[in-house]
């Protein structure tokens, strides 16, 4: 099933973008090749459906194998990650693949989010609603190493269709030392940042995940602020606090020059090019 020819040359920018869905039925595929990690995700059962003759064996084939009749004892969930004994020299938990043919220099998503619970009458309520009014803002950017770079700005609404602009220019070799100096600013270079928390509805919100290139590796960065997170303890109403991540603040170096040098440039968007999430292309575009 996973050598049959589509499911091998598929790739994520085949796969259509949605940020925001009516459902919950996210799929991600992690494939071992001969020479790299073939790595998938479909957020929606939509997205699936140009490649069910691929992926509808493997999901029938899951559901068997989910029908365990036995639990192993005292074992801890590893979210199914291989051993690292069986993949060394190997970045299992790297979702962006250097290519030797398009190398890049760093990729960052940054999510906007907001959610607004509306009664019948249409005014904000926090109980009792009938309808949730949820909007994510996407604004992603990938660099390569010969200065090429893909900026994405998208927009969706519930029940919407995702809106989204694709900008494609080059860097001066200058303005890519200059990016460069400020990857490898020691206390950005050392950070071990943990995973945003999952599994948290926030009234609104601002989420960051940078992906750095570092030799063999790659530096993965995840940042989250939010305010009025909704808890099952609170009956699922908002809580009033603010979370502010304090380690983001070592990237408003990067973000001041990603504002200077790629968002401000007044270059026209790109014609009949859909998103992809800034996901790395393997061959220079």
């Amino acid at each position: 099933m996973l050598d049959t020819g589509d499911l091998q040359k598929l790739t994520q920018d085949q796969i259509s973008v949605e940020l925001v869905s009516e459902e919950l039925d996210q799929m991600l595929l992690a494939i071992h090749r001969p020479d790299h990690w073939q790595k998938l995700s479909f957020p929606t059962a939509r997205t699936r459906k140009p490649f069910r003759n691929s992926l509808d064996p493997l999901v029938k084939w899951l559901d068997r194998v989910k029908q365990q009749p036995q639990e192993v004892g005292n074992a801890t969930p590893s979210r199914c990650m291989p051993p690292a004994e069986a993949t060394a020299g190997q970045t299992v938990q790297s979702s962006t693949k250097q290519s030797p043919a398009n190398p890049y220099v760093m990729r960052m998503i940054v999510d906007y989010m907001s959610t607004q619970t509306l009664s019948r009458n249409g005014a904000p309520t926090p109980t009792a609603a009938t309808a949730i009014d949820e909007k994510i803002e996407r604004t992603c950017v990938v660099v390569y190493r010969t200065g090429r770079y893909r900026l994405e700005k998208s927009k969706q609404e519930f029940g919407g269709k995702m809106r989204g602009e694709v900008f494609r220019d080059s860097l001066s070799e200058a303005q890519l030392q200059d990016l460069q100096r400020i990857l490898d600013a020691p206390e950005l270079k050392g950070l071990h940042h943990p995973t945003a928390q999952a599994g948290v509805t926030v009234r609104e919100g601002e989420t960051t995940d940078l992906f750095i290139p570092r030799g063999e590796e790659t530096q993965r960065l995840m940042f989250a602020t939010y305010f009025g997170a909704r808890t099952q303890g609170l009956g699922m109403r908002d809580q009033t606090r603010i979370n502010v991540d304090e380690e983001v603040q070592l990237l408003r170096p990067l973000r001041k020059w990603l504002k200077q040098n790629v968002e401000e440039k007044k270059v026209p968007p790109a014609k009949d090019v859909p998103p992809t999430n800034c996901t790395v292309a393997t061959q220079p575009e």
